[in-house]
């Protein structure tokens, strides 16, 4: 059996190189986009919250179920019935939680799709 070996001269392995790295770079690129676009953000009153900062919460009339994976953010005062909330939303599930001062829950359109 006769093995033949491939050269190439330098200039065709950097165009080979570059042309991998483009595609790898583009597969990355379109993934993150995917995760990108399937994010959510609204604000509304705490209506409901677990005993604790895990489980089903309702916020601005949406249930809303946390897990360990949630962030939660308090800097604004305490989360707790009747206070304001934005939550985050990534992929389908609940990414944090955050206490918002009143102002943020008092205007129409609270829905933001994040890009």
């Amino acid at each position: 059996m006769k093995i033949r070996t491939l050269i190439l001269s330098p200039f065709a392995t950097l165009v080979t190189a570059l042309s991998v790295a483009v595609v790898l770079c583009s597969a990355q690129g379109a993934a993150a986009g995917e995760r990108d676009r399937d994010r959510h953000r609204f604000y509304g009153w705490v209506e409901q919250m677990p005993e604790g900062l895990h489980g089903t919460w309702i916020i601005g009339g949406r249930a809303v179920t946390t897990s360990p994976r949630t962030q939660f953010d308090q800097l604004d005062g305490p989360l707790m019935v009747g206070g304001c909330a934005k939550v985050d939303i990534r992929g389908g599930a609940v990414h944090e939680i955050d206490s918002e001062p009143p102002g943020n829950c008092s205007r129409k359109g609270s829905e933001i799709r994040i890009r």
